[in-house]
Order: C-alpha cells, then sequence, then structure tokens
C-alpha cells in the first residue's frame, strides 16, 4: 500500500468540512449564495425533465420532455441546500438543471411530489470541493502568513478585524449597550447585514472581557 489517499467522484459533507476545515454552519451563506453546490446521490431515481422556452419576453413555460432515471448524483437547488444544513432536513420538489432546463422530482399519476433530502445525505463532487478551494481558500503559505508562525489552513470565515472597528464605531456613535445581551443581538445585527452570521455564543465570548470593563459605565446608563 502506498498510503496515498484515494480521489473519489464526491465526497460526503462531513469529510468536505473536514478538508475544508470548517462547520457545516460554516458553509450555509456559501451555499445559499450560490459559492458551493450541494448534491445528493442517486439510484435509479425517476424524474420529469424538460426546457423552458420563452414565450415572449420575461415570460417562460415548460417543454416537458418526458421522465428519465437518474443514476449518480442529484444538485440541490441553493435555497433547498441551505434549508437542509440550517434544519436538518427539507422536502426539495426539483433538482438545478441550469438555467435553460428543469428537473423536478416524478410522482408518477400525482401532479406535484416532493423528496425528502436529510443532512446525512448531502454530498459534494471532487470538481466542485476543487473549484470552492482555488476561489474561497487561500494556499497554505498565505493562511500561514495570515495566521502566524507555523499556522496553516483556510482563513478565517469571518473578519474579526471588521468586527471589532464595527464595536468601536458603534459605542462611539450608539453608546454603551444597556445589557451585555444588547450588546451581542447589536453585533448579530451587524453580521447579519453582511450576510454572515456566526453562532451568538462566539459573538458573546469575544465580547465578554470587553464587557466587564464597560459594564460599570452600562449600569452609570440605566441608572
Amino acid at each position: 500500500m502506498t498510503g496515498r489517499k484515494l480521489r473519489k467522484p464526491f465526497y460526503p459533507l462531513d469529510e468536505v468540512c473536514q478538508r475544508l476545515e470548517m462547520l457545516p454552519s460554516d458553509l450555509e451563506p456559501f451555499v445559499l449564495h450560490g459559492h458551493l453546490k450541494l448534491s445528493i446521490p442517486a439510484a435509479d431515481f425517476w424524474v420529469n425533465v424538460g426546457a423552458w422556452v420563452e414565450v415572449e419576453e420575461g415570460n417562460r413555460v415548460r417543454s416537458p420532455e418526458g421522465t428519465a432515471i437518474v443514476r449518480g448524483l442529484l444538485d440541490l437547488v441553493a435555497s433547498d441546500a441551505w434549508r437542509v444544513l440550517r434544519h436538518g432536513a427539507t422536502k426539495v420538489e426539483r433538482f438545478d438543471a441550469g438555467p435553460e432546463r428543469y428537473m423536478e422530482v416524478w410522482g408518477g399519476s400525482e401532479p406535484f411530489a416532493d423528496h425528502e433530502v436529510l443532512k446525512a445525505d448531502l454530498v459534494v463532487r471532487d470538481t466542485e470541493v476543487s473549484r470552492f478551494e482555488a476561489e474561497h481558500v487561500p494556499p497554505a503559505a498565505d493562511a500561514a502568513s495570515r495566521g502566524g508562525p507555523g499556522q496553516r489552513g483556510a482563513m478565517p470565515k469571518y473578519d474579526w478585524d471588521a468586527f471589532w472597528r464595527e464595536v468601536a464605531r458603534s459605542i462611539l456613535f450608539d453608546g454603551v449597550p444597556e445589557s451585555q445581551a444588547a450588546f451581542v443581538r447589536r453585533m448579530v445585527d451587524w453580521f447579519d447585514t453582511r450576510g454572515e452570521a456566526p453562532d451568538p455564543s462566539t459573538i458573546k465570548k469575544k465580547l465578554s472581557p470587553l464587557w466587564r470593563d464597560i459594564a460599570p459605565e452600562a449600569e452609570r446608563k440605566i441608572a
């Protein structure tokens, strides 16, 4: 045995997270905005397929082509993939077939059908992982220079330098919050405006040392 790792056509989500050094929750904004496509394996999965035909400017209708059997991977629509990551499961009615075509769950005689996708079902194509790494993960040497001597891996998911600048700006112009919980909510709302949202407990951990220093000012403000 050479010890070389086998390159597979696709990888389960947990392997992808380990490779990228990220949590599933860290992937949510990338998935929702279409920067990372998630898929599910399919074995003899029946779908309705067809094309979108433009009948007048800005108005398109389906042009059915019949049913097909998929053996391989089915790509999830970004919003459905995000729901699976966030909630652990969701029911999907369609799959991503590109901008000019459609692919829907076949329901036999039923006009509408859906298929439940679980978080454990999620996989990522090998080509998709490689593309995502090339676009969003810096080279190891560059990451090490950003993180300090001897540190390697992906850049931090969240821009904490910008976070601390906003903390300083908000205290200067908006004043000291009335409580630590209000402080955390203020910064969670700020992250939401940027389309990224770390867990509130992470933000609380970042703010706790500062809050202990400015809490007396908050108490005077309430009094």
